[in-house]
């Protein structure tokens, strides 16, 4: 019986760019061609200068996908995709190229700017461009499907955040349903404007401007139709994701479903008002000693700080108080701060900084304050009449939106954005889901009115439309290889699995999946893929000869690779980039095939975890390379073959100290 040779398909068209013929000195072109057109599966390679260009652009494209050359999947040896992706984009409208078999090269940069020797770039992106070949080879076409979406938006809080929030987005056009749980809006500026005297040069003129624009959003959010107030209430339950988040709202003993596309968590936090507020208004006799403390349970913000100097000053100049502040340290980073910490100063308000909490023990009807001068080493010991803790952590409603809400994260303290540099002003680890004012941790009045107007612009871009394009390349699972182990659900960074009941199994949700690839990696069962960085893309990137194989975050390592290259640093040739979209998406398999197919030396190189663009996939990393190190070293390789690295895309020096 004779077999029929496997058909190969000959449908991957080439784009080469010679940068404006920049790169004809650096580069063999015709020997780049030569090599590339014996590839069985190239069907064409275009030849062009300045493929940034629109016009350009499009007559490549247009020749690329001429009907007789059957070219399906798509390279581009040219600079940093960036350059032209959104020329390409505009150029492939209604053209067959789709997303997902394409791959671009930068020849340029990592090739011919990192050598002086135009045969060695010349290898060098050959390796690359085949290598890249192989990859969309592999490569399925991402389809697109459009949803719908709900543009009304539900705002939790009375605070002036929240309705400064609320008032925005009605003028932009939405729906609004905004859940307080007191019976009257306002929050803290309401019940206490008094604790916002650095907003104006005295404090008679701060709570009287605090006071008019409580009540001006106070009115516009009761006159507005678009607005609906539910005051009195309280949060149940909150179901769905962006888009279609479905909450069930307790009102006066009766349960309603609210629709949603977006929620905007706008409580307040400060918990140390509602104390000061009943000492203030309600005609008790201010104690004549006070003391405030705070930082005890934490290093506090500028927001705390503020509160404290204007309650400091409050106690003294109006009542005539003897008051002390306890602190480890006073914020004063806001316009009017420095200010209040004068006046208060000025009005006899004393501050002591401390090292180690103060003490307070009960005599009597005193409180003895014990604290040691950190300077002097001294040991004070002070009796007052009232100890007002100004140190409390996020309030019960805070902490009811976190059990409530699956896959939030937290802040410091309670405070419901999570610690990331990505995520701010406004944003939290979960799609369609904001944060404003003081919920979100260190933020003053004047910010929380700056958070909310930017928070109602980005809602709208993403609602305005009332539809989503959403691609078919977020994670995959394969259900015959899960076993639910639940590890993809607890290491989501994006709250993006959960879990199909019915099938058993985890599920990933096409919208809220950010395609960082981290529950590939970390999925002890291997079942769970990237569809655009499957392990086989990965492993088909992987050269056959010794070299230093370095897997590059494409938000990190891989532009800090291009910055050096600009700057006009080479790097050995024998180093390998193969870009990721985190380094939490590198799985310890693939370290290993790039040991076992001869590479000298294997870097992970990926964002500071601090810093990391997925919130956690640069510490998911580092703990998985630690684990196979010490594995590597037991089996007797030296784990010194294996690095993990931390860099930002504005470190070339930093990239240049790991290749070399």
């Amino acid at each position: 019986m004779i077999r029929k040779a496997k058909q190969i398909n000959r449908d991957v068209g080439v784009v080469l760019c010679d940068c404006g013929g920049t790169l004809r000195d650096r580069l063999n072109f015709e020997r780049l061609q030569q090599h590339l057109a014996q590839l069985p599966v190239v069907a064409t390679i275009e030849l062009c200068s300045k493929f940034c260009q629109p016009s350009e652009c499009i007559k490549v494209i247009a020749s690329l996908f001429q009907s007789e050359k059957q070219v399906k999947r798509l390279v581009i040896g040219a600079c940093d995709q960036q350059m032209f992706e959104k020329t390409l984009g505009e150029a492939t409208q209604g053209s067959r190229l789709n997303q997902g078999p394409l791959w671009s090269v930068n020849i340029r940069e990592h090739c011919a700017w990192v050598t002086s020797a135009p045969d060695a770039a010349t290898n060098r992106s050959i390796e690359l461009l085949t290598a890249a070949i192989r990859r969309v080879k592999l490569a399925s076409a991402v389809k697109f499907r459009k949803a719908r979406i709900n543009r009304d938006v539900l705002v939790l809080g009375g605070s002036v955040a929240a309705m400064q929030t609320a008032v925005a987005l009605s003028r932009l056009g939405h729906r609004v349903s905004l859940i307080e749980s007191s019976q009257k809006l306002g929050g803290v500026a309401a019940q206490v404007p008094e604790l916002y005297a650095y907003v104006a040069a005295n404090s008679c003129d701060a709570e009287s401007v605090v006071q008019s624009r409580v009540n001006e959003l106070i009115g516009q959010v009761r006159s507005d139709k678009r607005i609906r107030v539910h005051t009195s209430s309280s949060l149940k339950s909150i179901e769905g994701e962006f888009g279609g988040f479905t909450a069930v709202v307790s009102s006066n003993g009766t349960e309603q479903k609210v629709s949603t596309g977006a929620i905007v968590l706008a409580a307040d936090s400060v918990a140390m008002s509602s104390g000061l507020a009943e000492l203030i208004h309600n005609g008790f006799q201010i104690p004549k000693r006070v003391a405030i403390v705070m930082d005890v349970l934490g290093e506090q913000g500028r927001a705390t700080s503020a509160q404290v100097l204007s309650a400091a000053e409050l106690l003294a100049k109006r009542f005539g108080a003897e008051v002390k502040l306890y602190c480890h340290n006073v914020r004063v980073a806001a316009t009017g701060l420095e200010g209040l910490y004068r006046r208060a100063r000025q009005a006899g308000v004393v501050v002591v900084k401390y090292e180690e909490p103060p003490v307070i023990l009960d005599e009597g009807l005193k409180k003895v304050l014990h604290v040691e001068e950190p300077i002097i080493g001294y040991q004070f010991h002070e009796d007052f009449d009232l100890v007002i803790n100004a140190d409390a952590p996020a309030g019960s409603a805070n902490n009811e939106l976190l059990s409530l809400m699956a896959g939030l994260r937290a802040g410091p303290a309670g405070v419901l954005q999570f610690d990331s540099v990505w995520l701010l002003p406004t944003e939290t680890n979960r799609e369609g889901v904001f944060v404003v004012g003081s919920a979100r941790g260190d933020g003053e009045f004047r910010d929380a009115q700056a958070d909310a107007l930017v928070t109602a612009n980005k809602i709208h871009q993403l609602l305005k439309n009332g539809q989503i394009e959403i691609p078919d390349d977020a994670a995959l699972v394969d259900e015959e290889k899960c076993v639910l182990c639940l590890t993809c659900l607890r290491i989501c960074p994006h709250g993006a699995v959960s879990i199909d009941v019915d099938n058993a199994v985890a599920s990933v949700s096409p919208i809220s999946c950010q395609r960082c690839g981290v529950c590939a990696a970390q999925c002890p069962a291997n079942a769970i893929q990237l569809p655009r960085f499957t392990d086989e893309q990965i492993a088909a990137e992987l050269g056959d000869k010794p070299k230093t194989i370095i897997f590059a975050c494409e938000n990190s390592a891989y532009p800090a690779a291009t910055a050096a290259a600009i700057n006009g640093s080479v790097w050995a040739q024998a180093v390998e980039l193969i870009r990721v979209p985190c380094a939490g998406k590198v799985d310890p398999r693939a370290v290993l095939q790039a040991l076992e197919l001869g590479a000298e030396k294997v870097m992970i190189l990926g964002c500071h975890q601090e810093n990391c663009q997925y919130l956690v996939g640069s510490t998911w990393a580092a703990k998985r390379i630690e684990r196979l190190k010490c594995e590597l070293e037991r089996a007797g390789v030296s784990d010194k073959r294996v690095v993990f690295g931390q860099l930002a895309s504005l470190e070339p020096h930093k990239f240049l100290e790991y290749v070399s």
